[in-house]
């Protein structure tokens, strides 16, 4: 009886511990790992300061190595040192080549191997060749050796402008190259250069700015050629020979549709406006004359005329067509009325009470908006309503926060005519913006679809525009760029992804990640360049143009395109920040229908695989042979252990007895 109760108790353990062994027989025999590598080498030119601090110029070597069948990890090993910008330049230089290729970057990993004669790696110059690297790594051309670069890679692509050129050229020139590609606009540079003279029998060094042409310079004295690049597709041409650019859209980003809802809006809310500039007017002709009030005429009557010309410009911009901005105007001009009519009240009333009054009425007007727009908002059925809702809930917490601020003033049981002044402001920003989130409600509502979206999906775009929102600004802030409110935007976004307003987050981390990439893209230039503008443009456009593509109307990203387009013709000089990122809103937006619909799905392995130079092939599948001989090596360790644990068993169940009876 013992016998067959140890036979049967190894047996048992020993199929346990098969069971895994048979799982994984299955699963080895169909299935096979296709694993592909290619490398690509390119040189970095560097800046080194000799122990005497003598600045030299030096040259890395980075290699770089893309996998298929990978999970988008980025991987840098640098020898000596690295500064924390060498990972954030080797990760943005993945993205934005991805983005360039039309690859899907959680399909691959990425390794970059650095060595260089400086003690200390520094990232952001090497930021433009990495990227053509990795580039030409998944398009699989090669490299010209005799062309080198430097610059930082932006996210839009574009080359930004670095320090060291003339150090950097010569160590280009020394390594044999015939070809150097620097930044847009530092053809001329100034550089402190040391003067030394004899004077009065001293021998004096002074240090002193001089302008060099760097381009007529270095062909003089090197024979080398440098080019200004102004983004990567420059780069990519001059050192491989493909352009890689994508032909801009030719389609208006305006449609029938857009128009037709666009139109609609914009014509009621010109109707409010002059309604609300009507009341305004008459609040102001009796504008009381008392001694505090002669103080803040002035002031108010500045908003009035405010609330006027932008009246004068929304006529203007509807008789162009721009609709949007049409609706954008309305809208000021009736924040600036309310605030007359509310200000006129003030000083006629003379009275705390009535400050406190206008206060309550605005926040249950908030509230009520509020409430109206998150219970609609529950049920998101189409991307078009995704956008519009996503505007609305931005636009209701926005109000929120300015009726929250225009209550501070009743802290203060004796406020000064100033700070009444500031909270009315706030009150009558926080009713217009309320009413502006119904507006973009309604337009959500056009838009119904059959079947609510997948949040799984929304939760998913989310999380991937915090992320590289994140990433950005800790390669701006590696940068000592001040991304500060994009930070806050950030974390708006992630508080509200907390709280399950997924259309909320989703467009406070587009705007984080739009506003970090704006400040890491405008940063060292004076004013921002015409052309940034219109490369700007052709990617909104494409964006749009995709969007439609797939059956998805876009109001929300047309309507911040026109807006930028507007706000550059206005006044470019004044208006280009503002414009640009405005134009990346519009991108971003647009973009988010390839994002919740998975357009351009991309598989992990590459269609073609081919054996050649820089190329490696692994292919990893485990025969049936050796999956049963692990599985007979299971089976007799199971049967092993399975004995001696039935002969312990017995044993410790002797030697009881033997206490017991000795008991």
């Amino acid at each position: 009886m013992k016998a067959q109760l140890k036979f049967t108790a190894s047996l048992f353990l020993a199929v346990m511990l098969l069971a895994p062994a048979i799982q994984f027989a299955d699963a080895t025999e169909v299935q096979s790992i296709q694993v592909e590598r290619r490398i690509v080498t390119v040189y970095a030119p560097a800046v080194g300061q000799l122990a005497n601090g003598t600045m030299v110029g030096s040259l890395s070597t980075i290699q770089i190595t893309v996998q298929s069948n990978g999970s988008g990890m980025v991987f840098v090993d640098t020898m000596p040192l690295t500064e924390i910008d060498m990972q954030g330049s080797a990760r943005l230089a993945v993205n934005v080549a991805c983005s360039v290729t039309g690859k899907n970057c959680s399909n691959y990993d990425f390794y970059f191997v650095v060595r260089s004669q400086s003690q200390v790696i520094g990232g952001p110059s090497a930021g433009g060749v990495m990227c053509t690297g990795v580039i030409a790594a998944l398009e699989d051309w090669e490299i010209y050796n005799h062309t080198m670069m430097t610059g930082m890679i932006n996210p839009d692509g574009s080359i930004g402008p670095i320090g060291g050129i003339p150090y950097k050229a010569q160590a280009v020139a020394e390594a044999g190259a015939s070809r150097f590609l620097i930044p847009y606009g530092q053809g001329n540079i100034t550089e402190m250069v040391t003067e030394t003279y004899v004077q009065g029998g001293m021998v004096i060094q002074r240090t002193v700015p001089k302008e060099i042409n760097i381009i007529e310079y270095a062909k003089s004295k090197w024979n080398l050629d440098v080019v200004e690049i102004r983004d990567i597709y420059d780069a990519v041409y001059w050192m491989t020979g493909h352009d890689a650019k994508k032909n801009a859209s030719q389609n208006p980003v305006t449609s029938e549709k857009y128009t037709a809802i666009m139109k609609d809006l914009a014509e009621s809310l010109m109707e409010r406006a002059n309604e609300s500039f009507s009341n305004a007017t008459g609040a102001f002709n009796g504008f009381p004359n008392t001694m505090h009030s002669k103080q803040y005429k002035s002031e108010v009557q500045s908003y009035y005329n405010y609330a006027s010309d932008a009246l004068n410009a929304s006529i203007d911009s509807y008789n162009i067509g721009e609709y949007y901005t049409t609706s954008s105007k309305c809208f000021q001009a009736s924040w600036y009325s309310r605030f007359v009519v509310y200000a006129s009240g003030f000083f006629e009333n003379d009275s705390f009470s009535y400050v406190s009054g206008i206060i309550e009425n605005s926040s249950e007007t908030v509230g009520t908006i509020m409430e109206n727009v998150l219970n609609h908002s529950k049920n998101i059925t189409s991307i078009e309503q995704l956008e519009a809702f996503g505007g609305a809930q931005q636009r209701i917490f926005e109000a929120n926060e300015s009726a929250g601020s225009a209550k501070r003033v009743l802290d203060n049981p004796m406020p000064t005519y100033d700070a009444c002044l500031s909270s009315i402001g706030d009150a009558s920003y926080a009713v217009e913006r309320a009413e502006s989130a119904t507006w973009w409600m309604e337009i959500g509502q056009k838009f119904a679809g059959n079947s609510t979206l997948n949040e799984t999906k929304i939760m998913s775009a989310s999380e991937e525009y915090v992320q590289s929102a994140s990433e950005i600004i800790a390669y701006a802030t590696a940068l000592q760029i001040d991304v500060s409110g994009a930070q806050d935007l950030v974390s708006k976004a992630e508080n509200a992804l907390d709280l399950g307003l997924l259309p909320l987050g989703l467009f406070y981390a587009i705007e984080g990640y739009a506003d970090a990439t704006n400040s890491v893209e405008t940063f060292g230039y004076d004013s921002i360049p015409a052309w940034k503008i219109e490369k700007a443009s052709e990617v909104a456009n494409s964006y749009i143009d995709e969007s439609r593509s797939l059956g998805v109307e876009p109001v929300l990203a047309v309507s911040y395109y026109e807006f930028a387009k507007s706000l550059y013709a206005q006044d470019p000089s004044a208006n280009s920040a503002s414009a640009l990122l405005y134009m990346k809103y519009s991108a971003m937006i647009a973009k988010l229908s390839g994002f919740i619909l998975n357009a351009n799905a991309e598989t992990a392995q590459w269609e073609t695989i081919k054996v050649g130079t820089g190329r490696e092939i692994y292919v990893t599948e485990a025969p049936a042979y050796v999956t049963w001989i692990y599985a007979a090596i299971i089976f007799a360790a199971g049967l092993g252990l399975g004995f001696s644990a039935v002969v312990l068993f017995a044993g410790k169940q002797t030697r009881k007895g033997t206490r017991r009876r000795a008991k």
